[in-house]
């Protein structure tokens, strides 16, 4: 019976040392959340960017406006918010903190600017060429050879 405790006591300060780590790493960021609004009306822009400039993170507005953006290192980051008919709009000085949640909001205007058309011709090529039922192909006794 002193043996099976033992064996207990190792595998729970083997298990609880292996997470450690783990549980520390996860626990050196912060997040950051906001809500992206239609400046003039007030309503929640749908689909629009959210990115940590000079990083690799971002995050899309849900149908309520609302962003997260998580496992931010902390530090100090412009911040950037952009939408398809909307003005970009920028957020300097966003700390974030290890642990920490902080929010920020922006507030999108509505622009008129119009998207140049865009015009891509190629030439057809049949996927199939007509009147012919299979392939063949011709192999010589030198290309065998070599």
């Amino acid at each position: 019976m002193k043996f099976l405790g033992r064996r207990w006591l190792f595998a729970t300060v083997l298990g609880a040392a292996i997470a450690a780590p783990f549980t520390v790493a996860q626990s050196q960021t912060g997040k950051l959340t906001g809500l992206v609004v239609d400046a003039e009306t007030g309503k929640p822009i749908e689909a629009a960017a959210v990115v940590i400039t000079g990083t690799t993170l971002g995050a899309q507005t849900n149908a309520a406006g609302r962003y997260f953006i998580i496992q931010v290192p902390p530090g100090t980051y412009t911040v950037a918010a952009r939408r398809l008919g909307f003005q970009s709009v920028q957020a300097t000085n966003v700390q974030i903190t290890i642990d920490g949640t902080r929010e920020q909001n922006f507030k999108l205007k509505a622009t008129n600017q119009q998207l140049a058309a865009v015009t891509v011709q190629a030439d057809q090529t049949p996927l199939i060429e007509r009147n012919q039922v299979g392939s063949a192909s011709v192999v010589t006794a030198e290309q065998i050879a070599s």
